[in-house]
């Protein structure tokens, strides 16, 4: 934007979806969600204030709602939520595309398995009780989720993809419109508990509500260039105890990778949180810990040219820091978190004294792991990325499983990409 073009004001907007409808759930067959944003030159969107609000009611078909905990004194009823992830587990597929053209600017799949690492990584228990709770809905304890889903609960939601996250005004003139798209999660996704299998949820109430910034004047119908970090998705599963992985990620600057694991059995399953990212495990369900880790680029190990040995340090029973560390540091430089929900408690190191022995603690998370493997690209944190556009990414994974029990593997890929913008149409450069 020319600096000459002023702001002279800021508008605020709210849109609703153009497939109207009085309530969205997978379970009554309308998961989509489509809100269209029209070409207007003389206004930006401020997309750091774009927020998705909703009503979330979790109901049985003839209306009752959960009684987690018996609270109403008629005789508990067990179904809940994530207590991370919380209402954003309700979102499977964001889709951003163009109106004009219907082209995809971006789509993050596996939405809520992303959010499932990356918001325990970057956000504490004291973060989680404080604006953690009315910015997620999220209170990292799943007796405080339960209670909070038997009424309805009124949701206000980021939307975390990397052009809405990259803090800059865009022109939806210039891109020809913005369709934003939402593909809901199926119920046995979100939903688990004891008696999960007869709720379904409901969105209801549904709009985006933005700041425009209005221009002095109109803008030129120029090209312009959009560059932004996003993620891409990739499955796979793991069922032995030396796992060898090749993958063409087809993007030309990886900032870095990560992973997290949930045992294949626990997808989808009313019985099961399909949000835990668990350590490995076996039929059993016992943990099957990481002993050896490396990643390859074109089978030469890169960046580390060593691997994340944790053998000894497993023998002994001690913290395996290493991995954790090159797993934290995939989110954000290590040296800079400061708030993060890993603790002896998540982690399961060691014994935690209750602050209050009479009574049960309420001041600590959940003993459910933080963890999985990653590793950064971006050695000097400046944006930098490396290419993977026609090299191959490797890993070896060798562990202590021995059962063969399937795990799957959710991995994201965090890497820099650009859109060139001309005519209403869009063209990726990265």
């Amino acid at each position: 934007m020319s600096s000459q073009n002023r702001v002279v004001r800021i508008r605020k907007n709210r849109n609703f979806p153009v497939n109207s409808r009085a309530s969205y759930s997978f379970k009554n067959g309308n998961p989509n969600i489509d809100f269209e944003l029209q070409g207007d030159p003389s206004t930006l969107v401020d997309v750091r204030t774009m927020r998705l609000n909703f009503q979330l009611s979790i109901v049985k078909a003839n209306g009752d709602r959960p009684n987690n905990q018996d609270t109403r004194g008629t005789g508990a009823t067990d179904c809940k939520i994530d207590s991370r992830v919380a209402t954003n587990s309700l979102i499977d597929v964001v889709r951003l595309s163009n109106i004009e053209k219907s082209e995809v600017i971006e789509e993050v799949r596996s939405y809520s398995r992303l959010l499932a690492s990356t918001l325990p990584a970057l956000t504490s228990f004291s973060a989680y009780q404080t604006w953690g709770s009315n910015k997620n809905n999220a209170y990292a304890r799943e007796d405080t989720e339960s209670l909070a889903v038997n009424g309805v609960v009124n949701c206000n939601l980021q939307l975390r993809t990397g052009l809405m996250n990259n803090g800059v005004p865009i022109s939806t003139s210039v891109l020809g419109g913005l369709r934003i798209s939402l593909q809901l999660s199926p119920d046995n996704y979100v939903l688990y508990g004891t008696n999960a299998s007869d709720f379904h949820y409901e969105m209801s109430g549904v709009s985006l509500t933005y700041n425009t910034l209005v221009l002095e004047r109109p803008m030129m119908p120029t090209g312009e260039s959009f560059q932004y970090p996003a993620y891409g998705a990739f499955l796979n599963t793991l069922a032995s105890g030396d796992d060898q992985k090749s993958l063409m990620m087809n993007l030309q600057s990886v900032r870095s990778f990560f992973t997290n694991f949930i045992r294949t059995s626990n997808l989808n399953n009313f019985t099961s949180n399909s949000l835990e990212t668990s350590r490995i495990k076996n039929g059993a369900g016992d943990d099957k810990e990481i002993q050896n880790l490396n990643f390859m680029r074109q089978n030469v190990k890169f960046p580390l040219k060593y691997d994340i040995n944790e053998r000894i340090v497993l023998n002994n029973g001690a913290y395996p820091a290493f991995i954790n560390r090159t797993y934290l540091n995939s989110f954000k430089p290590f040296r800079q978190i400061t708030s993060c929900l890993q603790s002896p408690t998540t982690q399961g190191t060691k014994s935690v004294e209750n602050t209050y022995p009479a009574v049960q603690d309420f001041n600590k998370p959940d003993e459910k792991y933080v963890g999985g493997t990653g590793i950064r690209y971006d050695a000097l944190n400046v944006g930098a990325g490396a290419q993977f556009g026609s090299a191959m990414f490797s890993s070896r994974n060798q562990n202590k499983l021995e059962d063969g029990t399937t795990n799957t593997e959710f991995s994201f890929a965090l890497s820099n990409q650009g859109l060139k913008v001309q005519q209403q149409s869009v063209q990726p450069v990265m």
